[in-house]
């Protein structure tokens, strides 16, 4: 085994870097269209300082180390692909000191959409759907928060889809990983030429919707007060050290800040549930109209 691999670059988001090195270039290519990131050559340090040690070194089609120190070992090539291209908005999130919401996000109107739940609660099949009827996907499952310029981001990471033995298999691209993650299968899809939203542009948020599900059918929707909205949020931040506390109660306080609603969407009414999304984000002088509280 290769412990040292040929080729060494860095994903740059949000201002952050994450040196990578991978032992052929193709590696690069497949992080670029899963992640949505470019690949640049890492710079060379100076003669009297020691080489950066990449974060994520690929060194074959099973093997990764991490901090040069921690082997992980894959059982396929596409187990390692699906890890690798999830982690890596992991590192940047943790390392970065980022603040994440767990969220699905889609964009209405050059606005953020936000749409949070438990897992499960199918914010991925809520983006998904998005996805297929043209509007801006910024991702399935995460966001970042960033309270100070009052804008959300996607992550640097693929959509994924969960692929339960009675689904039947969902049309995929020709670029998609179908892998097995914590004894799960699922489905990747890279960022770029599924031609999600590009991850360095932020949006401010119009509507944060909190997800579940009801057997039967419909789509309930109800408003849900500031304080209420609050609590269902914090559940959901990701906040990092050093100042995680700071840095969850702001993102939390900006979110609360539109409007909140509970969507308990039926058996097969996802369709429905975001028509009424998209209905609710765009209605400028109804009870739920973007910049004012609820409840």
């Amino acid at each position: 085994m290769n412990t040292h691999p040929a080729h060494t670059g860095q994903l740059s988001w949000l201002g952050y870097e994450l040196p990578i090195a991978a032992p052929v270039p193709v590696w690069f290519e497949w992080l670029e269209n899963f992640t949505g990131l470019d690949v640049t050559p890492m710079p060379v340090g100076r003669s009297n300082q020691p080489p950066v040690t990449p974060v994520l070194s690929v060194l074959d089609d099973r093997h990764v180390l991490v901090d040069g120190i921690d082997l992980r070992t894959f059982p396929s090539c596409d187990d390692l692909k699906a890890w690798l291209f999830l982690t890596v908005s992991d590192v940047m999130i943790t390392r970065g000191g980022f603040t994440g919401f767990h969220a699905a996000g889609l964009v209405v109107e050059e606005r953020a959409v936000l749409v949070s739940g438990q897992p499960w609660s199918g914010k991925s099949s809520w983006a998904f759907e998005a996805h297929s009827r043209g509007l801006g996907v910024l991702g399935d499952d995460q966001v970042c928060v960033d309270p100070p310029r009052g804008v959300v981001h996607g992550l640097p990471r693929p959509m994924k889809r969960r692929l339960l033995a009675a689904d039947a298999i969902p049309q995929l691209s020709e670029q998609a990983v179908r892998a097995r993650l914590d004894d799960e299968a699922v489905v990747l899809e890279p960022r770029r030429t599924a031609g999600l939203v590009p991850v360095d542009r932020g949006y401010p948020v119009s509507l944060v919707i909190h997800l579940s599900r009801h057997r039967g059918p419909g789509v309930e929707v109800a408003s849900i007060d500031r304080f209420a909205a609050l609590q269902a949020i914090l559940t959901q931040v990701r906040g990092e050290p050093p100042a995680f506390l700071a840095a969850t109660a702001a993102a939390a306080t900006m979110l609360a800040r539109v409007p909140n609603i509970r969507v308990s969407v039926g058996d097969g009414e996802i369709g429905r549930g975001l028509d009424s999304a998209v209905a609710l984000a765009t209605d400028h002088s109804g009870p739920f109209r973007r910049g004012t509280s609820v409840g």
